[in-house]
């Protein structure tokens, strides 16, 4: 008994020495310092070893209830690419009059020298202020002296008058995570709604406690008359308030790396948020502030710079009254008006639905953010007599909003009603086409605003297979080079890729791009049609070289049909993946590839013609090999229908895109007749 008992002590005592490691401030051990790699994962180049997140909604004399933030935050750095951490950005909400302050900051690097922890701190110079948008404003962080091995570690306090704005905890993130911890304390005047996001179980934990606030009230009488005196007299009290606390506490907490097809892995790593749902104060009605995307979309609709600069008019009809003169033809007057606006305005690249300068002033200038050159497209399309509506959009990078607010918007699209066609337009692209939208666009839903803020959700995804066909002609010479001569046409998707991605550069540069992504391949004679016409396919053409392409062994060659066109390497690796596979749009790749058999050889084996086809027809590959009059043709079809799959048919994708690199390895076997 007794020994059982001085047992559980040790053990008791070992796990207070484990869970006992100090993160107090400034408190960094020579333990932390000397790690060359994460216990987890060897292969991160940095690990967060402690964070704090405590929200707290607390009274002040003369402001009433606010939030108040403090953040502190402990980064390990094992390698130089994980030097970015060594660089910190905070955001902060501005409303008009009021806005969120930050305060407290205190920051240091520390370093393991000849023994010592030296410690720099983060000087006021290497602070940095930015004015991001209308609404937000940033302040960066340079941490100094950083190094492999380097422990940076900071703190602050946010104090907001929006007591709503509670920070997201980002729980997964793209390094392991040692231990996060997280707490909120909410008065009962205000009930919060915890959002969770992600596939962890993160353990939140709820309970309650018990605050006041004392109070003061300065009363004056008298005065009535001459002879009556002023009297102040102060009267004070306390109410007593119950406190709703909820905490997450987490340890050891993997990576989430990006992965191949995902729109914004931050729509998938877990995370914690809070909604404001309503307040209710004593002996008062309640106030709601659970928003339906109908509430957000009307307040965006009554602001000035959105539902104002729509309605603007008076500075474009002479130049569109040209255009739609032209024809009677809905769709053409559209088409005319569409491209008048793409040659005429240039994107600034600046993201948005509300205007910064106005349309006025952006048509003037043939420059503008989003929002100033699809509003005013659309003001267009609706002055030639089109039904047309604004759409808003939460681009790629902005992921997915989980819940209704204006934040959840971040870009405008146009939206044309023809007939019973909803045609969705981005002027701020010269590639794009009707119903094909820049792919920073292309994110799930959006919604179309009707007159007055009535809204309905729009599909943004693309159902237009995008094709792309290529055909070669190779000849086998005697050395075991080939040389031989490509053309390729791309559609849609396909061709807007290719002409965003290489617009404006020279034919020296995009001969090096080919001869950089098929290693060991010389390209000659290279031609490009059609680059700036999107109505018409993308043509590209040019002619090969390529040193050691098969492999002869005695009277034998062995020849991969498909050479530099063969798919190596699957892009999906993980055993398992809990959310969709996203290829933007669906697509297919389709090779036709004739081989001269070379004189005094003929075909002793061929591949196995092979179709294959994945569950609920989201996809299928097809591969056929055959002669003719001398030469060897191979047809490959590969198809994904479908511009977004989800995840329970990831096993199948996985066996889909093994089973094609299979097939494609696959040898040619040609003997000497």
């Amino acid at each position: 008994m007794t020994k059982t008992y001085y047992l559980l002590l040790l053990l008791l005592l070992t796990l207070n020495g484990i869970f006992a490691q100090d993160y107090e401030f400034g408190k960094i051990s020579e333990e932390e310092l000397a790690l060359k790699n994460h216990k987890l994962d060897s292969s991160a180049v940095a690990s967060v070893l402690y964070e704090k997140q405590n929200s707290t909604i607390e009274y002040k004399d003369g402001l009433g209830f606010v939030l108040v933030t403090y953040i502190q935050k402990r980064v390990k750095i094992f390698d130089e690419k994980g030097f970015g951490y060594g660089v910190a950005k905070v955001y902060l909400y501005t409303g008009g009059t009021d806005e969120e302050n930050l305060s407290s900051l205190r920051g240091y690097t520390y370093n393991l020298e000849d023994g010592k922890i030296k410690e720099s701190k983060l000087s006021r110079d290497a602070i940095f202020k930015n004015d991001e948008s209308r609404y937000w404003k940033s302040q960066t962080f340079t941490f100094p002296d950083i190094k492999e091995g380097s422990i940076i570690e900071y703190k602050y306090t946010i104090t907001s008058p929006y007591v709503s704005n509670i920070q997201t905890v980002n729980i997964q993130k793209e390094v392991p995570v040692d231990f996060i911890e997280a707490t909120y304390e909410f008065p009962e005047y205000y009930y919060f709604k915890p959002v969770v996001k992600g596939y962890l179980d993160i353990g939140l934990k709820t309970s309650s406690g018990s605050e006041s606030v004392n109070y003061m009230n300065k009363q004056r009488s008298g005065g009535t008359s001459a002879y009556d005196q002023v009297r102040t007299s102060y009267q004070s009290g306390k109410i007593d308030y119950l406190v709703n606390i909820s905490s997450i506490s987490l340890t050891d907490i993997p990576s989430m790396k990006d992965e191949p097809f995902v729109n914004n892995i931050d729509n998938y790593r877990a995370s914690l948020d809070y909604e404001l749902s309503y307040i209710k104060y004593p002996n008062s009605s309640i106030e709601s502030y659970s928003t339906t995307w109908e509430d957000v979309t009307k307040k965006i609709y009554e602001d000035p710079d959105f539902g104002t600069e729509l309605k603007k008019t008076g500075y474009f009809e002479d130049e569109i009254d040209q255009l739609i003169n032209q024809t009677s033809n809905v769709k053409d007057k559209m088409a005319l008006v569409f491209e008048f606006v793409k040659n005429k305005m240039s994107w600034n690249g600046v993201y948005g639905y509300t205007c910064n300068d106005g349309v006025r002033n952006a048509y003037k200038d043939n420059t503008g953010n989003v929002a100033e050159i699809n509003l005013m497209f659309t003001a267009m399309l609706q002055y030639s007599g089109i039904e047309a509506y604004p759409v808003l959009v939460s681009t790629r990078s902005n992921g997915i909003p989980l819940f209704p607010t204006r934040e959840g918007f971040n870009y405008v699209i146009t939206a044309a009603v023809v007939g019973e066609d909803v045609i969705l337009l981005d002027a701020t692209s010269k590639y794009s086409k009707p119903n094909l939208l820049p792919t920073r666009a292309l994110n799930w839903n959006g919604r179309l605003i009707k007159k007055g803020g009535e809204s309905l959700k729009v599909d943004l995804a693309p159902h237009t297979i995008s094709n792309e066909m290529v055909f070669m002609n190779v000849e086998l010479n005697d050395d075991g080079s080939v040389k031989g001569k490509v053309r390729g046409q791309y559609l849609d998707y396909n061709a807007y890729n290719y002409r965003v991605k290489n617009d404006q550069k020279s034919k020296d540069d995009l001969i090096k791009s080919i001869e950089d992504r098929y290693l060991g391949v010389e390209i000659d004679e290279y031609e490009v049609k059609n680059q700036y016409d999107v109505n018409k396919p993308l043509i590209e053409q040019y002619s090969f070289y390529k040193e050691n392409a098969y492999d002869q062994i005695a009277d034998k060659i062995y020849v991969s049909p498909l050479f530099f066109f063969t798919q190596l390497e699957n892009p999906f690796k993980l055993e398992k993946r809990e959310f969709p596979i996203d290829f933007s749009y669906p697509h297919k790749e389709k090779y036709a590839i004739n081989i001269a058999i070379p004189e005094g050889y003929k075909v002793e084996s061929l591949p196995e013609s092979t179709k294959l086809v994945l569950p609920d027809g989201i996809g299928s590959f097809s591969y056929m090999a055959g002669t003719s009059t001398g030469n060897l043709q191979l047809s490959v079809e590969l198809e994904i229908s479908s511009a977004i799959v989800p995840s329970l048919y990831y096993d199948s994708i996985k066996q889909y895109f093994s089973k094609i690199i299979e097939k494609e390895s696959e040898k040619v076997v040609l003997s000497q007749s």
